[in-house]
Protein backbone atom coordinates (compact mmCIF):
# COMPACT_ATOMS: atom_id res chain seq x y z
CA UNK A 1 0.00 0.00 0.00
CA UNK A 2 1.61 3.42 -0.78
CA UNK A 3 2.05 5.91 2.05
CA UNK A 4 -0.90 8.12 0.41
CA UNK A 5 -3.38 5.40 0.82
CA UNK A 6 -2.29 4.55 4.39
CA UNK A 7 -2.41 8.68 5.13
CA UNK A 8 -5.58 8.40 3.42
CA UNK A 9 -7.06 5.51 5.13
CA UNK A 10 -5.78 7.61 8.65
CA UNK A 11 -7.38 10.19 7.99
CA UNK A 12 -10.92 8.62 7.33
CA UNK A 13 -10.79 6.24 10.36
CA UNK A 14 -10.00 9.71 12.35
CA UNK A 15 -12.58 11.54 11.05
CA UNK A 16 -15.44 8.16 11.92
CA UNK A 17 -13.79 8.42 15.37
CA UNK A 18 -14.24 12.06 16.05
CA UNK A 19 -17.87 11.84 14.46
CA UNK A 20 -19.46 9.22 16.10
CA UNK A 21 -17.73 10.22 19.65
CA UNK A 22 -20.32 12.94 19.82
CA UNK A 23 -23.51 10.93 18.48
CA UNK A 24 -23.20 8.21 21.82
CA UNK A 25 -26.61 8.64 23.97
CA UNK A 26 -25.54 7.62 27.48
CA UNK A 27 -29.15 6.28 29.40
CA UNK A 28 -28.35 9.88 31.80
CA UNK A 29 -28.92 11.87 28.51
CA UNK A 30 -32.31 10.12 27.64
CA UNK A 31 -35.13 12.31 27.38
CA UNK A 32 -37.46 12.37 30.45
CA UNK A 33 -41.08 11.74 30.54
CA UNK A 34 -42.87 15.58 31.86
CA UNK A 35 -44.53 13.80 35.60
CA UNK A 36 -45.78 15.52 38.63
CA UNK A 37 -46.91 14.84 41.94
CA UNK A 38 -49.91 13.72 43.45
CA UNK A 39 -50.76 13.96 47.55
CA UNK A 40 -53.62 14.70 49.81
CA UNK A 41 -55.78 13.16 52.09
CA UNK A 42 -58.35 10.54 52.97
CA UNK A 43 -60.97 11.99 55.84
CA UNK A 44 -64.37 10.77 57.01
CA UNK A 45 -67.73 11.93 56.80
CA UNK A 46 -67.01 13.59 60.06
CA UNK A 47 -63.79 15.13 58.56
CA UNK A 48 -61.38 13.18 60.75
CA UNK A 49 -58.53 11.36 59.25
CA UNK A 50 -58.98 7.84 57.85
CA UNK A 51 -55.43 5.76 58.16
CA UNK A 52 -54.00 2.41 56.44
CA UNK A 53 -56.69 2.56 53.25
CA UNK A 54 -55.68 2.06 49.69
CA UNK A 55 -55.49 5.13 47.74
CA UNK A 56 -56.09 3.92 43.47
CA UNK A 57 -55.25 6.35 40.81
CA UNK A 58 -56.69 5.43 37.08
CA UNK A 59 -56.72 7.52 34.05
CA UNK A 60 -59.67 9.45 33.41
CA UNK A 61 -62.25 8.05 31.06
CA UNK A 62 -62.25 9.49 27.86
CA UNK A 63 -64.49 11.80 26.96
CA UNK A 64 -67.73 10.78 24.64
CA UNK A 65 -68.09 12.15 21.13
CA UNK A 66 -71.09 14.31 20.99
CA UNK A 67 -73.96 12.45 19.04
CA UNK A 68 -74.09 13.01 15.33
CA UNK A 69 -76.91 15.64 14.21
CA UNK A 70 -79.66 13.88 12.36
CA UNK A 71 -82.36 15.23 10.32
CA UNK A 72 -85.58 15.55 11.74
CA UNK A 73 -87.43 13.40 8.94
CA UNK A 74 -84.89 10.59 9.69
CA UNK A 75 -87.37 7.75 10.50
CA UNK A 76 -84.95 5.46 12.14
CA UNK A 77 -84.42 8.21 14.97
CA UNK A 78 -85.33 6.77 18.24
CA UNK A 79 -84.94 3.06 17.57
CA UNK A 80 -82.36 0.79 18.94
CA UNK A 81 -79.43 0.06 16.37
CA UNK A 82 -79.50 -3.96 16.01
CA UNK A 83 -75.72 -4.10 15.36
CA UNK A 84 -73.18 -5.96 17.19
CA UNK A 85 -73.11 -5.69 21.03
CA UNK A 86 -70.48 -3.89 22.63
CA UNK A 87 -67.65 -6.29 24.38
CA UNK A 88 -67.86 -6.79 27.93
CA UNK A 89 -65.40 -4.56 29.98
CA UNK A 90 -62.66 -6.14 30.86
CA UNK A 91 -61.22 -5.78 34.54
CA UNK A 92 -58.23 -2.66 34.76
CA UNK A 93 -55.91 -2.23 37.45
CA UNK A 94 -55.42 1.07 38.68
CA UNK A 95 -52.17 2.68 37.10
CA UNK A 96 -51.16 3.24 40.93
CA UNK A 97 -51.76 2.75 44.20
CA UNK A 98 -50.74 4.55 47.37
CA UNK A 99 -51.57 3.65 51.21
CA UNK A 100 -52.50 6.79 53.75
CA UNK A 101 -50.56 7.45 56.87
CA UNK A 102 -51.55 7.52 60.64
CA UNK A 103 -52.92 10.58 59.82
CA UNK A 104 -54.76 9.99 56.37
CA UNK A 105 -52.29 11.29 54.15
CA UNK A 106 -50.47 9.94 50.65
CA UNK A 107 -48.25 10.66 48.08
CA UNK A 108 -47.73 9.53 44.49
CA UNK A 109 -44.96 10.20 42.71
CA UNK A 110 -43.41 10.63 39.20
CA UNK A 111 -47.32 10.21 37.60
CA UNK A 112 -46.82 11.56 34.03
CA UNK A 113 -48.98 14.57 33.26
CA UNK A 114 -52.40 14.05 32.58
CA UNK A 115 -56.09 14.12 33.77
CA UNK A 116 -56.87 11.20 36.37
CA UNK A 117 -59.42 9.79 38.94
CA UNK A 118 -58.60 9.45 42.17
CA UNK A 119 -60.24 6.80 44.54
CA UNK A 120 -60.91 5.64 47.56
CA UNK A 121 -63.03 2.40 48.95
CA UNK A 122 -66.41 0.89 47.27
CA UNK A 123 -69.54 1.75 47.26
CA UNK A 124 -69.83 -1.75 49.35
CA UNK A 125 -67.48 -0.89 51.82
CA UNK A 126 -68.92 -0.19 55.43
CA UNK A 127 -66.33 2.59 55.39
CA UNK A 128 -67.68 4.28 51.98
CA UNK A 129 -65.91 5.99 48.66
CA UNK A 130 -65.02 8.94 47.84
CA UNK A 131 -63.29 10.37 44.51
CA UNK A 132 -62.16 13.38 42.54
CA UNK A 133 -60.77 14.32 39.27
CA UNK A 134 -57.43 15.60 39.00
CA UNK A 135 -55.17 17.35 36.78
CA UNK A 136 -51.43 16.41 36.77
CA UNK A 137 -48.96 19.55 35.21
CA UNK A 138 -45.23 19.16 35.34
CA UNK A 139 -42.73 19.56 38.10
CA UNK A 140 -46.01 20.31 40.45
CA UNK A 141 -48.47 19.11 43.25
CA UNK A 142 -51.85 18.54 42.86
CA UNK A 143 -53.29 18.51 46.26
CA UNK A 144 -56.58 16.49 46.97
CA UNK A 145 -58.75 15.70 49.98
CA UNK A 146 -61.00 12.76 49.37
CA UNK A 147 -64.28 12.17 51.96
CA UNK A 148 -65.12 9.37 52.15
CA UNK A 149 -69.10 9.53 51.60
CA UNK A 150 -70.99 6.59 53.76
CA UNK A 151 -72.96 3.81 51.24
CA UNK A 152 -76.64 4.65 51.42
CA UNK A 153 -78.68 2.09 53.38
CA UNK A 154 -81.39 -0.35 51.54
CA UNK A 155 -84.71 0.36 52.85
CA UNK A 156 -86.52 -2.91 54.78
CA UNK A 157 -89.84 -3.91 52.56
Amino acid sequence: MSNSKKWMSSVVALALMVGFSGSVLRADDAPKAATGTISGSVVDKDGKPVPNITVNLWAAAPKKPAPPKTDIGDRTLGKKDKGEKPAKKEASLPITTAITGGDGTFNMPNVPVGEYRVDVGSHKDPAGYGKASVTVKEGLNTAVTLTMTPPKEKKAN
